[in-house]
């Protein structure tokens, strides 16, 4: 519930792929680590609300794409 709803999918078809592939090998050990990376990514969400979220994945894929940071944003220390 605190995932941003275009979120939601991603965390669906990895959870179902995870499941099937633990029920083949009876190794959680994928399945915890990607909890944990979610959990983080739900924690972020929860804390900077949705639309502050998108707003710090979109900065973050701008930076990614053109290594700068976007206009109007400053580095944090």
């Amino acid at each position: 519930a605190a995932l941003a709803p275009e979120d939601v999918p991603a965390f669906d078809a990895q959870w179902q792929e995870m499941m099937a592939r633990a029920t083949r090998t009876l190794d959680l050990a994928e399945v915890l680590d990607a909890l944990a990376a979610w959990r983080r990514t739900a924690r972020v969400t929860a804390s900077l609300g949705i639309d502050g979220y998108r707003r710090m994945v979109m900065a973050a894929e701008h930076t990614l794409a053109t290594g700068t940071l976007p206009p109007g944003t400053s580095r944090r220390a």
